[in-house]
């Protein structure tokens, strides 16, 4: 019997795992000694604390360290903690590692400043204008970051979705013009699954929030009612481990990747599944191979770090598939039916607003139409026909195209 190559890279539904049950085989290095050390003597969760030490690193070196590629990708994350309120212990996880590094900061002369919480993007703006190129946005609950994004007067998600991807933002008003030339920002925060389904709303779906976040479900477990201090011998251990990474830093360090772990994060970049789920796992990929090298200063991504990391995106990709409260891609599937059903038989040309009216967008919501005539557009199934104005374009099946 012959094995679909695409199976290995896909996740079906029958098999979506327990999001809290971390895979073996991915943590090493700094990052998981950190974790082993403070997971044996606190009740969170070990992959917490590899998650949040790995998310200090990336913004610590985001500006010293680069891949060998065309691709400015940087090793900062945007990490969100998911567990039930108190039990998980998502907020010891994230102080710890915050607070070991400024334990450290003897270590390295330009520090990040952690930001414990930013209400607006004029706020975080002027905590950048302190003359500091790298901010830890911190938030010990994500309900106060959706609560403030949300505001319809705010930017401060589109300023935080923009920094995700690059180093500039830019917001001219006649009142309070901002402008941000070189930023590099990373976030930690703990959130409730009910706090999570709040996001999905137009206001977060429709530029991509979602996407840019990196989750990280887990179960505390109630070991220690009196926890005993870590001692300060394994302390000193993790700073003299974390100063042997800076010094291999130095200056500046140049990522590279072997023939052998190229092909195997083309195998998967290639075959992974289309789908909402899977927008942005590809970057994550890329930071992720990266941040594992630094972690354990390796100049060059191998074909041991290639593989952990496609697990890891494989589980990634399941579990925002399990915490989609609006099940997504089925709605953007029934979607597609719909469009291709209204543009039917071949020949048939439509204007946008026909289509609308003939899939009930009102019940569907804007973010699914506009997501499943994405996909139709760019397997080239559905084309354009007609004048190039948004206002007088019509649409067609595509007459090259043998749909089923």
């Amino acid at each position: 019997m012959m094995i679909n190559e695409e199976s290995k890279f896909q996740v079906a539904p029958s098999s979506l795992p327990d999001i809290n049950t971390f895979p073996d085989g991915i943590m090493g290095g700094f990052a998981d000694e950190f974790a082993e050390i403070f997971s044996s003597h606190l009740e969170s969760a070990k992959h917490f604390f590899f998650f949040t030490v790995i998310s200090c690193l990336g913004l610590l070196f985001s500006n010293r360290v680069r891949l060998k590629s065309e691709l400015n990708q940087q090793p900062r994350l945007f990490v969100i903690l998911l567990g039930e309120s108190a039990d998980d212990r998502k907020s010891t996880a994230i102080s710890k590692a915050t607070g070991f590094f400024h334990y450290i900061s003897d270590l390295v002369s330009d520090m990040y400043l952690t930001c414990n919480g930013a209400s607006s993007a004029e706020g975080l703006m002027k905590v950048f204008g302190s003359n500091h190129q790298r901010v830890m946005l911190v938030y010990d609950e994500f309900a106060v970051f959706i609560s403030k994004a949300g505001i319809e007067s705010s930017v401060l998600l589109p300023c935080v979705n923009t920094l995700f991807e690059q180093n500039r933002y830019e917001n001219a008003t006649s009142k309070q013009p901002m402008k941000l030339e070189s930023g590099h920002l990373s976030m930690l925060a703990a959130c409730t699954i009910n706090t999570w389904e709040r996001i999905w709303t137009p206001t977060f779906t429709a530029i991509g929030f979602q996407n840019r976040l990196f989750l990280c479900p887990g179960k505390g477990r109630r070991q220690f009612a009196f926890p005993a201090p870590i001692p300060d011998i394994k302390k000193e251990k993790l700073k003299s481990s974390l100063k042997d990474i800076v010094d291999w830093i130095g200056d500046g360090r140049e990522i590279g990747i072997t023939g052998e772990a190229k092909k195997i994060y083309e195998d998967w970049y290639f075959n992974i599944e289309r789908s909402v789920h899977s927008k942005r796992l590809d970057v994550y990929a890329l930071r992720f191979m990266m941040l594992f090298c630094i972690n354990e200063k390796k100049e060059t991504i191998d074909t041991y770090i290639a593989q952990r990391v496609v697990k890891l995106m494989n589980w990634q990709l399941a579990v925002r598939k399990v915490l989609d409260p609006l099940d997504c891609d089925n709605k953007i599937s029934l979607m597609e039916a719909r469009i291709r059903k209204c543009l039917s038989p071949k020949g048939t040309v439509k204007t946008e607003r026909e289509i609308k009216r003939a899939c009930h967008l009102k019940q569907a919501g804007y973010w699914i139409y506009n997501c499943a005539k994405g996909n139709l557009l760019d397997a080239r199934e559905v084309i354009s026909v007609g004048k190039k104005s948004a206002k007088h374009k019509r649409f067609m099946l595509n007459p090259e195209e043998l749909l089923d």
